[in-house]
């Protein structure tokens, strides 16, 4: 089978808004892996086993009040791969919106670039 890449937002809501966000991207080794909801309960399994096994991952959960998020586990996906691979997952990233420069105030994902750029002639006109 190939690999299956995955590429998708967590959005932490508040007052009925996103207020931030993490980019998770990940590599599934399994066909019967076809859905972002699949490929979580994957992560938390991993997660899971991770916690059990790891005397870091145990005081990491216990020092979050027996919570481990997405956010918690961002700085630590090389350690979680051990776990990811018998849950059929590999080389998980995870970017968080802390992560990224500000965005563009003058453009957005629908601008049409070539008419930004001041020397532009447009050949089909």
């Amino acid at each position: 089978m190939a690999l299956k890449h995955f590429r998708f937002k967590l959005s932490r809501v508040e007052a009925f808004k996103p207020s931030e966000f993490a980019i998770v991207e990940v590599e599934a080794m399994h066909d019967s892996i076809k859905t972002t909801d699949d490929v979580m309960q994957r992560i938390s399994n991993a997660v899971a086993a991770w916690i059990e096994n790891d005397k870091e991952a145990a005081d990491k959960f216990d020092e979050n009040a027996g919570e481990m998020n997405i956010i918690d586990i961002a700085d630590f996906t090389d350690e979680l791969q051990m776990y990811l691979v018998p849950q059929g997952l590999k080389n998980l990233g995870i970017i968080l919106d802390n992560d990224m420069d500000e965005d563009p105030k003058n453009f957005t994902m629908d601008t049409n670039l070539p008419n930004r750029a001041p020397e532009f002639k447009d050949p089909t006109a």
